[in-house]
């Protein structure tokens, strides 16, 4: 729906596709039986380019969220968190309307569950790409810093980014640095779960087993330094700053996806069996991540 139907969205290009993203996936929560709340901020529409922009130069966009309370530690929240906007004219679909598309389905696994004992809190984030990227308009900033000035107690925030694409051909695969090309995969055939600050490690090497018990999917964890581009290239970095734990889980989209940021980032690119399966290992790692003992 997002990158096949609605195309691209950004408040820069493609504000109405952005629009109508939010209303979709509002939607979606609804009809899976949740009450979502918006979180609303004003943008101001900037260019990376000279071409002025016929829309208004101050725009009012939003943060879409799910929640799920905690039966017996509601005050504990896990954050499943993915952005919803495209780089400019892209339609995206790997990068991040897969992440999307786990975030909803997510979202409708757990609530059939039930008997969650920590809160389990569903976001779709606005504003995450460039223009915005790194900016106080970044939607994941805005709902940090919200969730911050409120006290709230993050346990976890597990950031769902470009999670759709895998091929087991040589050489498909390429790595940030020397340092991990040690790893010996050469195909792109696996997930990354990655940390970089010491809040994170204990959910990194939670995660991790979490995720391998529960699926047979090829999986690597990377604790790597913020300053190693591009591991803090998303939402997830605007929990790290503020203490909280918080991964990245992806494809590596950067490293070996040849429609990354293009007009080409389209539906037909996706691994529709691989991203299933990926998404029932997450949602085991969310299951056990709201059962684990209090410290």
């Amino acid at each position: 729906m997002l990158a096949g139907d609605i195309g691209a969205r950004s408040l820069t290009r493609a504000p109405a596709g952005l629009l109508k993203s939010a209303e979709y996936i509002e939607y979606v929560f609804k009809k899976a039986g949740y009450a979502p709340e918006s979180q609303y901020f004003n943008t101001e529409v900037i260019s990376m380019d000279t071409r002025k922009s016929p829309y208004p130069s101050i725009q009012k966009t939003r943060n879409i969220i799910a929640e799920i309370k905690g039966n017996t530690i509601p005050d504990e929240i896990i954050i499943v968190g993915a952005h919803y906007d495209t780089e400019y004219d892209s339609p995206g679909a790997n990068d991040n309307a897969s992440g999307v598309a786990a975030l909803l389905e997510l979202s409708k696994l757990l609530l059939l569950r039930g008997s969650l004992e920590r809160t389990i809190r569903f976001v779709a984030f606005t504003n995450e790409e460039q223009p915005y990227s790194r900016t106080n308009e970044m939607g994941s900033r805005q709902y940090a810093n919200a969730c911050h000035r409120k006290g709230e107690q993050i346990n976890a925030m597990l950031c769902l980014e470009t999670i759709g694409y895998y091929t087991n051909q040589s050489k498909s695969q390429r790595f940030p640095s020397q340092e991990f090309d040690s790893v010996g995969c050469d195909k792109a055939n696996f997930i990354t779960f990655i940390s970089s600050n010491i809040a994170s490690e204990p959910l990194l090497k939670n995660s991790i087993p979490y995720f391998r018990d529960s699926v047979r999917f090829p999986s690597l964890a990377f604790s790597a330094p913020e300053t190693m581009r591009p591991v803090d290239f998303s939402d997830h970095q605007n929990f790290w700053s503020l203490g909280y734990p918080a991964i990245m889980i992806t494809d590596t989209a950067y490293f070996r996806y040849e429609h990354y940021h293009a007009s080409t980032d389209t539906p037909d690119k996706i691994c529709f069996d691989q991203l299933a399966v990926l998404t029932d290992g997450i949602c085991e790692v969310i299951q056990k991540l709201s059962s684990e003992a209090k410290e």
